[in-house]
């Protein structure tokens, strides 16, 4: 088989695998909160095609590992039945905007296209205090930016104020006219001095993570 045609039939396994992903994306959750009923069609497309546009599978694992808390309950008295009471929990959120809403387990898993199995290892690493690493074996660039530089970008970038607008069913969300993807970078570097994190690579978390414009029309 010629390299050509083996990276088209590669190519098409991996627009299949997205396609089905991001049908998965559009279903409902079905809990009663009724999560997915309340974000509108193109915030769950979104969602999924900012995760799915992040590069390598360490940044889409410090994303969500961003995106879920981990909290313990404090001891309670043992139950009179005998059964075990829960010490600990989890949250879900997804990124609308710039904006975190909490959603059910199911629809996070739904909406991000991913398994149970990758959040699965990311709450156990939650649970030891650990910085997600990525445990498959390839070789690590000298340039590759550390899981808790990543993360830094994206908190960053979510902690500068929105406004809304309404246009029909859709809403878009705004950043200060006054600020522009450089100045937010360095806001960045002043408050990470250490951090080699460059514009470009700065540039494109906003690009790809957030669907934010400068200023209101």
């Amino acid at each position: 088989m010629s390299d050509n045609k083996q990276s088209i039939e590669v190519t098409s396994r991996k627009r299949a695998r997205h396609d089905e992903s991001f049908r998965e994306a559009r279903e409902p959750c079905h809990c009663k909160n009724k999560c997915t009923e309340k974000l509108l069609d193109v915030e769950k497309e979104d969602i999924f095609k900012n995760f799915y546009n992040i590069p390598t599978k360490n940044e889409q694992d410090v994303f969500l590992q961003g995106l879920i808390v981990y909290k313990e309950i404090k001891r309670r008295r043992a139950r009179k039945d005998g059964a075990q009471s829960k010490t600990n929990y989890f949250s879900y959120n997804v990124l609308v905007g710039s904006d975190r809403r909490e959603v059910c387990r199911d629809a996070f898993f739904g909406l991000h296209g991913i398994s149970s199995k990758c959040v699965k290892r990311i709450r156990r690493l939650l649970q030891g205090g650990c910085i997600l690493e990525d445990q498959r074996r390839q070789p690590r660039s000298g340039n590759a930016l550390k899981p808790s530089e990543v993360m830094s970008v994206i908190e960053h970038i979510s902690l500068f104020p929105t406004k809304q607008t309404h246009c029909g069913a859709c809403e878009h969300n705004y950043l200060d006219a006054e600020l522009n993807v450089k100045i937010m970078h360095s806001l960045f570097l002043e408050k990470h001095p250490e951090s080699k994190v460059k514009y470009e690579y700065y540039n494109k978390a906003f690009r790809e993570n957030f669907n934010l414009s400068f200023g209101r029309p």
